[in-house]
C-alpha cells in the first residue's frame, strides 16, 4: 500500500523492495493529554491520524443524523 509501482506488470505478487515513508514507521511519540498520564506511546503517525479521523467521524456523525431528522420534521416530510 506505501509502495507505489511505476510500471504494470503481469506477474502476480511481484514486490518491490522501497524505502518504508516516515509517516509509517514505529516509533515514540509525545501526545500532549494522553502521554501525560501513559507516558510515550509508540506508534507510527498514519495509525495516530487514521485513530483522529475515526474518533472525529464516529462522534460527529449522530449529530449529522439528528440534524437531518429535526430538518425533516420541521418541513413536515418525516413520514413516522
Amino acid at each position: 500500500m506505501y509502495c507505489p509501482h511505476h510500471e504494470i506488470s503481469l506477474v502476480p505478487f511481484q514486490f518491490e523492495t522501497c524505502e518504508l515513508p516516515s509517516m509509517y514507521q514505529r516509533r515514540y511519540i509525545w501526545i500532549p493529554l494522553v502521554s501525560q498520564i501513559f507516558g510515550r506511546i509508540y506508534t507510527s503517525e498514519f495509525v495516530l491520524h487514521a485513530t483522529v479521523i475515526a474518533l472525529f467521524g464516529s462522534i460527529v456523525a449522530p449529530f449529522a443524523g439528528f440534524f437531518a431528522s429535526g430538518l425533516k420534521r420541521g418541513l413536515k416530510i418525516k413520514v413516522g
